[in-house]
C-alpha cells in the first residue's frame, strides 16, 4: 500500500478498518488493555466530539492501530500474555521491503489487512539509543521518546461498533489525553517533519473541547508536576515554538500541505492562532 501523504489519500473505509482492528484489539486482550492505551491516528476521533456541522471536517482518520504499553507490562512478564492472545487472535510480525520481520508491527493474517504498532517509553539501565524494545523473539515494542509522561494523561473512551470478524462488542479503552498527545506529535514533527504530525496537532488544538488555552492548562500542569522526562516535554515546547508560531513556519505550512485546500493562508493562519493560544496559556 502507497505511504500516505495527503488528506485525499486517507478514506473512511482505511479509518473504519483501524476503528474496527482497535476494537478488536481490545476484545482480544481484554483486562491486559489495563496496562496500554491507544496513541497515533485514532486518537483525535476518539478524544473530540463529533461535528454537528457537516460543513466542520471530521478527522481524516489513520491507517493504522497505534498502541503504547506502559512499562507495567515488564511486571511478571504481561507481555508474554499479550503476544500470545495476539497470536491466537491470527494476528503475527509484519514483514518488511527487505523481508525482515518488524517485531512491533503486527498484522492480521487474514482480510481486512489490520496493522497494529507497539510502542513503550524507554526503561530504566537500557541503552538510551535502543529502538526497538525486545520483548520476545517476535514481539517488540518502539521505544518512543515522552510516552512515559504522555500515559499520565490517557483517559477513558467508549467504543463500540463491529469487530473485524463482524461480531458487535462495546469496551472502555484507554486513550491518550489531548495533552499528552501534543507532547507526542511534537516530538514526532520534531523527529520527521510529516505534515500528517503537524495536521493531527491542530486537529486537537481546534476541536477539542478544551481549546488551545484548555489544552495548554494541562500540558503547563504536565511540565510542571515533576515529569518523568522533562527534557522530552521542553524539547516539544520549543518545537511548538520554533515550527509552529509563525505563519511561514513549517509546521503551519506543512499542515496545509497536507490538508491540500484552496486556502492554504487561511489554514496556516489558524494553526499559528491556535498554537500561539497553547503557548500563551503555557506560560501564564
Amino acid at each position: 500500500m502507497p505511504e500516505a501523504k495527503r488528506a485525499s489519500d486517507y478514506t473512511p473505509e482505511a479509518y473504519a478498518v483501524a476503528r474496527a482492528s482497535l476494537l478488536h484489539v481490545a476484545t482480544v486482550l481484554g483486562d491486559l488493555f489495563e496496562a496500554a492505551m491507544v496513541v497515533g491516528g485514532l486518537v483525535p476521533s476518539l478524544i473530540t466530539p463529533v461535528p454537528d456541522d457537516p460543513a466542520v471536517d471530521t478527522h481524516v482518520g489513520t491507517t493504522d492501530v497505534d498502541i503504547a504499553l506502559s512499562l507495567a507490562v515488564l511486571d511478571a512478564q504481561r507481555y508474554h500474555a499479550i503476544a500470545e492472545r495476539m497470536r491466537r487472535a491470527g494476528f503475527a510480525p509484519d514483514v518488511n521491503e527487505r523481508g525482515n520481520a518488524t517485531i512491533q508491527r503486527w498484522v492480521l493474517q487474514q482480510a481486512p489487512r489490520a496493522c497494529v504498532d507497539f510502542l513503550i517509553p524507554q526503561a530504566s539501565r537500557t541503552d538510551p539509543d535502543q529502538r526497538i524494545h525486545h520483548l520476545e523473539s517476535d514481539f517488540g515494542a518502539l521505544v518512543t521518546r515522552g510516552l512515559s509522561d504522555a500515559i499520565r494523561t490517557r483517559l477513558h473512551a467508549r467504543l463500540d461498533g463491529r469487530t473485524l470478524d463482524g461480531a458487535w462488542a462495546e469496551r472502555d479503552v484507554w486513550v491518550c489525553g489531548p495533552e499528552g498527545f501534543l507532547l507526542l506529535k511534537a516530538l514526532a514533527f520534531r523527529n520527521r517533519g510529516e505534515g500528517k504530525d503537524a495536521y493531527d496537532l491542530y486537529y486537537v488544538l481546534k476541536h477539542h473541547d478544551m481549546r488551545a488555552a484548555g489544552i495548554g492548562a494541562r500540558f503547563r500542569m504536565l511540565r510542571d508536576r515533576d515529569p518523568i522526562d522533562p527534557d522530552a516535554i521542553d524539547d516539544a515546547i520549543r518545537t511548538l515554538r520554533e515550527d509552529f508560531a509563525g505563519i511561514d513556519g513549517v509546521g503551519p505550512t506543512r499542515a496545509a500541505n497536507f490538508l491540500a485546500t484552496d486556502s492554504d493562508d487561511e489554514v496556516r493562519a489558524d494553526v499559528v492562532a491556535h498554537v500561539v493560544a497553547l503557548l500563551r496559556a503555557l506560560a501564564t
